[in-house]
């Protein structure tokens, strides 16, 4: 058996005062991870491993001016527990396993105050992600290698929720209530993806692949400042998961007897349900009108890649560029 305990933790601060103007700004943002993984050895061509953790993302937000103070408050638990095991062969590598993850996402709670008046303000939504994968690797000639996989993702949107029905005047016409952890929304996904590889000869070789992924919790851009403004925010019953498409055609070369080696790499993306905010951030928490202000929308986004490496000599290191668009 082999025991493997990975840590991290990033921290950033800023702050900004003016006392002259009475103003002073502080935003401290960071992330957080640890994972145990025991991996198990039945033989030389089977393993077991299994990892549980937990990820965080928060991001705080004090302000004051005068009369005016803000706080704001987002925040990312991710809680997870993963399962694989792997066989290998002369000629073909097999890893399918299960995935589980318990999302607790914060996407913004707000505390202000002017002058004698406050307002305050939560969002919380909870969900549960599951995944079953397989993936395997074979050698169908000395030339040619395959790449096949398939996962299936399930995603439940859970209570504590309030579902709010509307009029054609946008009044609130029913509540329906949903306690702690009931479902409330269910997405299902099939993520497929292949690649093959043509091995030209013994130092070139081309690579074409195509796969579809799905992602159920979305960050999302409420500013064009470089500042960690951003938000994380899961798919609802109101916003659904982004899926995307991807083929990719590549061709890597080794030059001089292995010393250098580059590579160059053309893709294609379709982005489905992109989500942005219609206005603003800054819009009512209240019957579901924070879910309502976000829309959706198709993206596309293509380029190349080019890389290139020297991997011996008293100086190595890389180079690589890439154009693109989207």
């Amino acid at each position: 058996n082999r025991l493997i305990i990975n840590s991290y933790s990033g921290i950033d601060n800023y702050k900004l005062t003016h006392s002259s103007m009475g103003m002073t700004n502080t935003m401290r943002w960071g992330n957080q991870a640890v994972s145990i993984k025991l991996i198990h050895l039945f033989n030389s061509d089977c393993s077991w491993s299994n990892t549980a953790g937990i990820t965080t993302y928060f991001f705080r937000l004090n302000a004051s001016y005068q009369q005016y103070s803000i706080k704001l408050k987002s925040e990312l638990v991710d809680p997870f527990f993963r399962s694989e095991l792997l066989f290998s062969s002369s000629k073909n590598l097999l890893n399918l396993g299960i995935e589980a993850t318990y999302h607790r996402i914060t996407p913004e709670s707000a505390n202000v105050n002017i002058d004698e008046s406050n307002y305050n303000s939560n969002l919380n939504f909870n969900s549960r992600e599951f995944s079953v994968f397989v993936n395997d690797t074979y050698e169908l000639s000395s030339k040619i290698s395959l790449v096949g996989g398939i996962r299936a993702t399930s995603y439940f949107q859970l209570g504590d929720y309030d579902k709010y029905s509307k009029n054609t005047l946008g009044e609130v016409s029913d509540t329906t209530h949903y306690r702690s952890n009931e479902p409330v929304k269910k997405y299902y996904g099939i993520e497929p993806r292949i690649s093959i590889k043509y091995k030209e000869s013994s130092n070139s070789s081309y690579k074409l692949s195509l796969s579809r992924t799905y992602q159920y919790v979305h960050l999302i851009s409420v500013g064009t400042v470089s500042l960690p403004t951003d938000i994380w925010f899961p798919s609802t019953r109101l916003v659904r998961p982004e899926y995307t498409d991807q083929i990719t055609l590549g061709y890597f070369r080794n030059f001089h007897n292995n010393d250098y080696e580059a590579s160059v790499d053309l893709y294609f993306k379709r982005l489905n349900n992109v989500i942005e905010f219609k206005n603003s951030l800054m819009s009512s928490y209240k019957y579901n009108e924070f879910e309502e202000s976000i829309t959706h929308g198709i993206g596309y986004s293509y380029g190349a890649e080019w890389y290139v490496k020297k991997n011996v000599g008293e100086f190595t290191g890389w180079l690589s560029y890439t154009l693109a668009w989207s």
